[in-house]
């Protein structure tokens, strides 16, 4: 499924944000980028030059970080 005009990805964990979603925004070198969790946000700002760097390689747009979002989504309950 293409993700709505509107959205945003997140650099970071590669999670597709509609403005309600977005926690905060960081702007580097006159891009604004929009993030889904504090956590994503932080390691962004603390290596921007070197996620940048990789963004400019990688095809699908984002580092393929979990998130603590996505570990909360992909965990599944066992039956015991």
């Amino acid at each position: 499924m293409l993700p709505n005009p509107d959205q945003r990805l997140d650099p970071v964990c590669g999670m597709w944000l509609d403005a309600e979603q977005t926690v905060t925004t960081y702007t580097y070198l006159g891009v604004t980028y929009a993030f889904c969790a504090r956590e994503c946000y932080e390691t962004f700002a603390r290596t921007s030059e070197q996620i940048v760097a990789i963004l400019a390689h990688e095809p699908r747009g984002h580092c393929g970080y979990l998130c603590p979002g996505q570990r909360r989504a992909s965990r599944t309950t066992l039956p015991r």
